[in-house]
């Protein structure tokens, strides 16, 4: 199971505490290997293993029918909020903030069935329906 959360959403922090889950963070996956050939592969292959994937993939190189279930913010500033606490590089945050409208709009369009997280949730607080979702989709790959 696939599942797109945008950043500051608690991809993280969910993985953490959760065997089955594995937070593939583009970033850092470019960051460690110089290139994002794989990647989707990578993503596919945990999936296929039984893990649940987090990812914040970008678009250029996504398939739309890669994602199993997205996250959103309800506004570009819930996600912000929480990044500048947690010291994300000043720059990001200003590319974010610039392009907000855009980065919202094609978020929407992506992703029309997500789960809009607000400033007071996280990604935890929808552990239930990750389950039941991972659950629906083990029995059907059966």
């Amino acid at each position: 199971m696939i599942i797109y959360a945008f950043y500051g959403l608690g991809k993280t922090t969910f993985s953490q505490n959760n065997i089955l889950c594995v937070d593939m963070d583009a970033e850092y996956y470019y960051f460690e290997n110089k290139t994002m050939d794989g990647y989707v592969d990578r993503l596919k292959q945990l999936s296929d293993s039984g893990k649940i994937v987090f990812t914040n993939i970008r678009r250029e190189i996504m398939n739309d029918n890669l994602v199993d279930m997205s996250f959103i913010p309800e506004t570009i500033n819930v996600s912000l909020k929480r990044m500048i606490s947690r010291g994300t590089d000043s720059s990001f945050i200003l590319e974010l903030e610039a392009r907000q409208e855009e980065i919202m709009n094609d978020l929407k369009i992506r992703f029309e069935k997500a789960i809009i997280i607000k400033d007071d949730e996280y990604i935890s607080n929808y552990k239930d329906i990750i389950m039941q979702k991972y659950n629906a989709l083990s029995q059907k790959g059966d």
